[in-house]
């Protein structure tokens, strides 16, 4: 399950990402926003927040936020459901793609390019190429 909620204070923003088995998650961020001035020296009492009740933190300066504080465990959530996403993705063009190049295949197409640039472009013949 990869469902965040947390008591609506100030907002909150949701995502439904899809992973690699397909199917959607949601993630719903509801955050508390304190001045980060006004939040250091409940810092403590903040963090206990947040890893006892899953809820975000955010942190502003003039207004505007700047850093968020989240618990160790929904950050892991989050990651694997990004590399979960990620993974999905990277499947996904490499099953739609034809195979690749090696490293060395790869420069000998540019500087074959290279050398059909220059010969088309030059009537001295080709140049050495500039792009290593």
């Amino acid at each position: 399950m990869c469902r965040f909620a947390a008591k609506d204070i100030a907002g909150s923003v949701a995502e439904t990402v899809t992973v690699a088995s397909g199917a959607s998650c949601t993630v719903e961020f509801m955050t508390e926003a304190y001045p980060w001035t006004q939040a250091q020296p409940r810092l403590g009492e903040l963090v206990r927040q947040v890893a006892r009740e899953h809820q975000t933190v955010t942190l502003t300066d003039a207004g505007e936020p700047v850093a968020v504080l989240i618990s160790a465990e929904d950050l892991r959530a989050l990651q694997r459901t990004q590399d979960e996403a990620d993974l999905a993705l990277s499947r996904s063009i490499r099953s739609r793609s034809g195979p690749g190049l090696t490293h060395e295949e790869f420069m000998a197409q540019l500087d074959a390019e290279d050398h059909a640039a220059a010969t088309r472009t030059e009537p001295d013949g080709p140049s050495p190429s500039h792009r290593r």
